[in-house]
């Protein structure tokens, strides 16, 4: 059941504030559930409305089927301020970070911690509008001290930055069942991104070629889940330092996830096993660590965005090109349907457009016409 029809609703409506739009969602959402009837399944996209699922958990799960991790919970496992939190207490290896301290704590945090400095919004669609990008990297403490004192650190994290990026991220895929047993997993890796280095990914492959192998993915991503006890899709982000071979928690996507279709393109169907354990199933026929098939995908689009980006480790042309080659799985595109991928286009069209007319109209200023 997806949220777009609401979205017009609250977008016409105009007046509602933030967390009342929210709440109406919720609302909208129980009336429609009520009308379908035999009660339907929600599963959120986003962060956001993950965590309004959850908040009104116990009135929705009267009239529809959605996952019980309860809200308090579940904020603690979105929110990486607190995520972290739970990790350094159980042993998991966080890099060092900071969030929720005025410009003092801060400067003293960045006097035992010398830069370069990560900053990110504390979870996927925070208020963090003052960032101006998903992430941005600060060079120097007295560069980031000038940053804090400017803008303030209100919804984000710092964190110590360690050299990862294109390559050296892995994602656990998988599912939890109401208990928060661990019903199957899977790996990816993130070998491009648009931004290079701290974007979303444009190439990748499952299951992922790490050098320690899976089973060293697997076996930290196991530790945490077992002190979360996390129930729905899961896609759990590690950064591998190159020199150790140690992998670090980086953020923790408690819904579907951007190449959850490329997993269903390896074997690894998670919205059907979503689907079958909130209807009752018990998944006791589905594999725990499944043999998938080895496959490499590219959004094309976010891909050639990435390429012309000036990045220190940014591919030659013909490796670039080289790399499309492999790739048997895409973003978007599907001949059983096509309507995606030519959304896409025409969106990518219509900013290749307006890009050239902001170019054409700085060319005519410059000229005085």
């Amino acid at each position: 059941m997806k949220y777009y029809e609401h979205r017009n609703q609250t977008t016409e409506a105009g007046t509602l504030q933030e967390q009342d739009a929210k709440d109406a969602l919720a609302d909208f959402l129980f009336e429609y559930a009520s009308r379908l009837g035999d009660h339907p399944l929600i599963i959120p996209t986003c962060d956001e409305n993950a965590l309004l699922l959850a908040k009104h958990r116990l009135r929705l799960s009267r009239v529809s089927r959605i996952w019980s991790t309860p809200y308090d919970h579940l904020s603690d496992i979105i929110k990486k301020d607190a995520l972290y939190r739970i990790a350094i207490d159980h042993g998991i290896p966080v890099l060092p970070s900071l969030s929720g301290q005025d410009y003092e704590g801060v400067e003293m945090w960045t006097a035992q911690y010398s830069g370069p400095y990560l900053l990110k919004p504390t979870y996927h669609q925070a208020n963090t509008s003052h960032l101006g990008t998903k992430n941005k990297v600060i060079a120097t403490r007295e560069d980031l001290l000038h940053y804090v004192k400017h803008h303030g650190v209100k919804s984000l994290v710092i964190q110590l930055f360690r050299w990862g990026g294109d390559g050296e991220i892995y994602d656990a895929y998988g599912l939890c069942n109401s208990h928060g047993q661990v019903v199957t997993i899977a790996s990816h890796r993130r070998i491009r991104q648009c931004a290079p280095n701290l974007g979303a990914t444009s190439y990748g492959e499952i299951p992922a070629q790490i050098p320690e192998g899976e089973d060293a993915l697997f076996g930290i991503t196991s530790k945490l889940l077992s002190v979360l006890t996390f129930h729905g899709i899961f896609g759990i982000e590690w950064l591998r330092d190159r020199e150790t071979g140690q992998l670090y928690l980086i953020d923790f996507n408690a819904r579907p996830f951007l190449s959850i279709g490329h997993l269903v393109d390896c074997g690894l169907d998670l919205p059907w096993l979503a689907y079958r354990d909130l209807m009752g199933d018990d998944l006791v026929d589905v594999d725990l660590k499944p043999r998938l098939k080895h496959r490499y995908w590219v959004d094309l689009l976010r891909d050639v965005q990435g390429f012309r980006a000036k990045a220190p480790n940014r591919p030659i042309a013909w490796d670039w090109a080289s790399s499309l080659l492999k790739v048997s799985s895409h973003a978007y595109w599907s001949w059983r349907d096509p309507g995606p991928a030519l959304m896409r286009l025409g969106a990518a069209a219509r900013g290749g457009m307006g890009a050239i007319g902001k170019a054409f109209g700085k060319v005519g200023t410059a000229d005085g016409l």
